[in-house]
């Protein structure tokens, strides 16, 4: 038995939202303040101690449509449903725990039956939790309220109602009142804020079980109350003289009875367990206060899960159990977790986690994560506002998919279309089996960031939160997050966000090569003419047609005749004396630092030979090429790019091999700001243009 599926309404910064659930582990990843915590809450009210205040509706549903609830008084809903399959040849209690919950089949009444079994059911259960303004109250609410012309004096009256408003259990087929949920689940909720030195509940009930299984409790019980009298018997001798000296006085010894004194011991051993630390070096022990709290931690966590009994009716609620606890601690913790629920086996607990650490995501299984995304204008949209979806679905190919485009195309033939379905079930196969093994910690914090940066290498990285600075826009504040995939593997990351209204932005080189081999196998100038179709072609065919249609996700690539990030932050800056000197220098051996000063074509090719002898192969290389094209162009314009693509090419050359060294040297600078009209004259400063493509990137990304 499990809890499947949860419809929260109002609760908190839930509007609308729907979260289901699977029998084992679950792991609710997202940014903070996203409703993980909230979700937990509502889970934890099945143990029929539902508590709510006026506050816990949803305030923007309230301020955005108060003169709605003028007239109808705002509540909290929230449905839960319950699945198990009962087995009548065994041993089970679910019916019983449910029966007053049960749906039935809609044309006979009964339950549905698992096909091909005799004495097996499915049940399901639905139950309701109301958070309403009494039926007796109602006149008066909307007397009180007819006045209001504000949200603010809105949510005022509201409050004043708060004594009227009850929360209540019931069942969906009458819609009665029914308390009995508490007696459906055992829920265990380990709060993020704990200290591990308290012995818990369910370790005393665990331990009281385990002293029952010895059979030796009385006569234990009986050996220590000897003891006790034996030891302590000169106190009792004094109290029976003291009493002899009053009975007979009162008259209890009248009737032929009198008082006499003993110790006795009636009290559960449970209750005198404890943990000690012990130093296995020295073999002394301390008490478990005075021990770290990440151990105490694991301690709690470890018996809230084992030392229950094992059954279908443990939900164990642990919410961020990254607490106190050492990245290297929160991976064995999650693995351990993990291990107890290998095929169906071992505890029988539904655990539900949340977490915003990437060290707990990176260690969960992409089945077990349920991704929480959180748009509080979908209020307005009548939309799931708090949207869940488990990340398995985002991998997994269906006919009516929400997240991808798999529409088929006028005219496609049916062999065409069949091909690409099986195409798109590879690609998220694919993409599936990547990110289980490359969503490491770095990774993982896409899961929790409200935007995202993909960047294909380290330079990238490193200076997407320096180019934001310059525009006046703090990543971090906006809790974007920049991450580099590596290569070419976007296509597996987007999956991530397809089907939300997250903004990813992906900055990919568009690789564009300057120099080609002829049919005689002669190095030759690319054709420039064909740089922007080309660009066009490559930004075309970047995201797999299955993701053609998502509007949150968008690539920016160089447009200024740059292949690579590098070879493009060079070209923007070329004209700045100041810069394009810089940056040669951050790249170029000290051997070439004269011919920094001459940024010359025509220069580099007549002396050349005086090159240190490493550079002189290369560089000659290159000139072979660049300057043949040169010499042979009319066109000043033409000339004037081939020049800036020539010293483009070398400056690249050098920087190939040290990318992060030299954003690392950029990122870092002070000095650098952006270059504009206004501060031509600051001779102080390094200006420097943002490359185009990274900045209209940006600009989307912060809109």
């Amino acid at each position: 038995m499990y809890l499947s599926k949860i419809k929260i309404e109002n609760y908190r910064n839930c509007h609308k939202t729907t979260i289901d659930l699977d029998e084992g582990l679950n792991v609710i990843v997202g940014p903070n303040n996203s409703g993980k915590s909230n979700i937990l809450n509502v889970i934890d009210f099945l143990n029929g101690n539902a508590h709510f205040s006026i506050d816990d509706i949803n305030k923007n549903l309230l301020s955005k449509r108060f003169l709605e609830f003028k007239e109808v008084s705002p509540e909290i809903r929230i449905e839960y449903t319950i699945k198990h399959i009962l087995d009548f040849s065994q041993p089970d209690s679910s019916l019983m725990r449910l029966r007053d919950f049960l749906v039935y089949n809609a044309e006979d009444g009964d339950l549905p039956t698992v096909q091909g079994e005799t004495d097996k059911y499915y049940l399901e259960a639905k139950i309701i939790l109301h958070y309403q303004l009494d039926s007796s109250a109602e006149q008066d609410y909307k007397t009180a309220m007819s006045a209001v012309d504000s949200a603010a004096k809105f949510i005022e009256v509201l409050r004043q109602f708060s004594v009227a408003y009850k929360a209540f259990f019931t069942d969906i087929n009458s819609n009665l009142k029914n308390e009995s949920v508490s007696g459906i689940f055992d829920i265990e909720y380990i709060k993020a804020v704990r200290h591990g030195d308290n012995i818990k509940p369910y370790t005393q009930q665990y331990i009281k079980r385990k002293i029952t299984e010895t059979g030796n409790s009385e006569e234990l019980t009986t050996n220590i109350n000897q003891q006790i009298n034996q030891k302590l018997g000169g106190i009792t001798t004094d109290v029976d003289i003291e009493l002899d000296q009053d009975q007979d006085r009162i008259g209890i010894t009248n009737g032929k009875n009198k008082f006499v004194s003993r110790f006795e011991f009636d009290s559960q051993f449970s209750q005198y367990f404890k943990y000690e630390l012990k130093d296995i070096d020295n073999d002394y022990t301390l008490p478990v206060e005075y021990n770290g709290l990440g151990y105490n931690n694991l301690i709690e966590l470890r018996n809230a899960i084992k030392q229950k009994e094992s059954d279908d009716f443990n939900i164990l609620l642990i919410e961020e159990p990254e607490a106190h606890l050492h990245p290297n601690m929160q991976y064995k913790l999650l693995k351990y977790i993990n291990s107890l629920k290998v095929d169906g086996e071992g505890i029988k607990n539904q655990i539900i986690v949340t977490t915003h650490s990437p060290n707990v995501s990176a260690s969960t299984k992409i089945e077990n994560m349920i991704m929480v995304d959180y748009n509080r204008t979908n209020i307005v949209e009548e939309m799931d506002n708090v949207a869940t979806t488990r990340m398995k679905e985002k991998f997994t190919l269906t006919t009516d998919d929400t997240f991808l485009n798999i529409a088929r195309k006028e005219d496609e033939e049916d062999d065409v279309y069949t091909k690409y379905l099986k195409a798109v079930e590879d690609n998220l196969i694919h993409s599936k089996e990547h990110l289980e093994k490359f969503l490491d910690v770095t990774r993982s914090d896409l899961l929790f960031s409200n935007r995202a940066i993909l960047v294909e290498g380290l330079a990238e990285k490193l200076l997407l939160p320096k180019f934001a600075d310059m525009l006046g826009k703090d990543l971090t504040n906006e809790h974007i997050v920049t991450v580099e995939v590596g290569g070419v593997n976007f296509n597996n990351f987007i999956p991530i966000y397809a089907g939300t209204k997250k903004k990813v932005l992906c900055v990919s080189d568009c690789d564009f090569k300057y120099v080609l081999s002829d049919e005689n196998g002669c190095l030759e100038l690319n054709d420039l003419s064909q740089y922007d179709s080309l660009v066009e072609e490559k930004k075309s065919k970047f995201f797999h047609r299955e993701f053609s249609t998502l509007s949150n996700i968008k690539l920016f690539t160089q447009s200024k005749y740059g292949s690579t990030f590098e070879t493009e932050l060079f070209l923007e800056n070329y004209d700045i004396l100041t810069t394009r000197k810089y940056l040669l220098s951050l790249a170029l051996p000290k051997s070439l630092a004269s011919f920094i000063d001459n940024i010359s074509i025509d220069y580099w090719n007549t002396n050349i030979e005086i090159m240190n002898g490493n550079s002189r192969k290369k560089i000659k290389e290159l000139l072979k090429v660049f300057y043949g094209a040169y010499s042979g162009e009319n066109e000043l314009a033409k000339k004037s790019l081939i020049e800036k693509l020539f010293f483009a090419v070398v400056f690249y050359s050098y920087a190939e091999n040290k990318k992060g060294d030299l954003a690392l040297a950029i990122a870092t600078n002070d000095k650098i700001i952006i270059a504009n009209d206004d501060n031509s004259g600051n001779t102080d400063a390094v200006r420097l243009f943002i490359p185009y493509y990274i900045k209209e990137g940006l600009e989307w990304l912060l809109q």
